[in-house]
């Protein structure tokens, strides 16, 4: 609709009622009969006509433009649901993480444990005999300073019937001591840990590693555009069989086909 009337710049006093295809250029009728006639370098249709058929070229671009635009609001909220997919994987996998680590903790914790323990035991009847050995000594240690004492105390004081009274039974005593058989087993183990695993070559890292999953399906901008499916029977035919298919495009193409009973 042309609601205010232009006038030719060239013909002053003729509106501009044609439009020139190929020169995308308003023209008046005057025009039309001379640099834009009709032939094959200039087509001046109704402004109407023309403006009608640039509309209905627009409307289609525009439909299929929004085609466009609703796939890709499609694709942003797979995209953003990809990324919530993501954060929520790594979190999971992340609890997983710990807890693996977690319980080799508590294993090796454990076996450390159990180890130091068995440690603690050996350590314990290793320690028996010699403890009991070290005690028997101490005993007969003191025995042997008591008689030396004793003897030497008398031989101090000098007394001559004294020695001789005496003297029977500080040699037995002496000799008793001098003869004390010291028997001790020397040390022939000892206790050594056997590591059964290297840790510095044994692996408990794990591994992190990508697998398929479903994914989210993400619809591709689509061509084609909205159209009108009517359905009726054919002429002098019920509505039962053999129905009769009209398709209308938004520019107003109609295509009709038959559709066989049962479809």
């Amino acid at each position: 609709k042309v609601t205010q009337a232009q006038y030719c710049l060239k013909h002053k006093k003729q509106a501009v009622t044609f439009y020139c295809q190929p020169c995308a250029k308003l023209v008046c009728r005057d025009c039309t009969t001379t640099e834009h006639q009709p032939g094959p370098n200039h087509d001046p249709q109704e402004v109407s006509m023309a403006a009608q058929k640039c509309k209905a070229e627009l409307q289609a671009l525009v439909q299929k433009t929004q085609a466009t635009a609703d796939a890709l609001v499609k694709s942003e909220e797979t995209v953003t649901r990809e990324l919530t997919s993501i954060t929520v994987n790594c979190k999971t996998v992340k609890e997983e993480v710990h807890k693996y680590f977690s319980q080799l903790r508590m294993k090796l914790n454990k076996e450390e444990d159990e180890v130091i323990d068995e440690l603690l035991s050996m350590e314990v009847t290793d320690k028996k005999p010699f403890e009991q050995e070290k005690r028997d000594l101490a005993k007969t240690l003191q025995s042997s300073k008591d008689g030396l004492k004793s003897c030497t105390n008398i031989l101090a004081r000098d007394n001559d019937g004294e020695i001789l009274t005496l003297r029977k039974q500080l040699e037995d005593r002496l000799t008793s001591l001098s003869t004390v058989q010291i028997q001790h087993e020397a040390l022939k183990t000892q206790i050594v840990f056997k590591r059964t695993a290297d840790p510095s070559t044994v692996n408990f890292k794990g591994q992190l590693s990508r697998t398929s999953r479903d994914l989210f399906s993400t619809e591709a901008p689509v061509e084609s555009v909205p159209t009108t499916v009517v359905i009726g029977p054919l002429p002098d035919q019920v509505w039962k069989t053999n129905p009769q298919v009209v398709v209308t495009s938004p520019w107003g193409q109609c295509t009709t086909c038959g559709a066989s009973s049962g479809q």
